[in-house]
């Protein structure tokens, strides 16, 4: 059982801004096949989706103005490019763009747009958690097809 729990907070630390990857810890727990594969997928993508979900709460709380501000003043080219990609997708297709949260960069910054923006939060968790879950299923059927 601790296991489970390691890869829950592996899976929501590995959301959060922070780096992390989750997909490792999952595919380890597989191989050693002391739990069920869908208990497995179920701790990683509850973990991820809380992960994903504070992310948006960070948009949330956040003044707009301490937001512009940051997103104005931040020198790296690339980050700036990267939150304005996200702000568009989210503008753009809404609460589906959170199908994405679990890309690599722009899924974090979606899950803060989102939360800028103040979408739904009961919709928004619902469609962060099945971009996470799909993620999940499709890196336990290709590791059991690379197998």
């Amino acid at each position: 059982m601790s296991e489970l729990l390691s890869l829950f907070f592996v899976s929501f630390l590995s959301a959060t801004l922070l780096p992390g990857g989750s997909e490792a810890y999952l595919l380890y727990l597989l191989y050693e096949q002391q739990h069920t594969v869908s208990l497995i997928i179920t701790f990683a993508t509850i973990g991820n989706t809380l992960g994903g979900f504070s992310n948006y709460l960070i948009g949330y709380w956040v003044e707009s103005r301490f937001v512009r501000r940051y997103v104005n003043n931040i020198t790296s080219k690339k980050k700036q490019k990267w939150y304005q990609y996200a702000k568009h997708l989210v503008q753009k297709w809404g609460y589906w763009a959170l199908l994405f949260a679990w890309t690599p960069v722009v899924g974090d910054l979606l899950c803060l747009v989102a939360g800028f923006y103040r979408l739904n939060w009961i919709i928004a968790i619902i469609l962060i958690g099945l971009g996470k879950l799909f993620r999940y299923i499709l890196v336990v059927l290709l590791s059991f097809h690379l197998s």
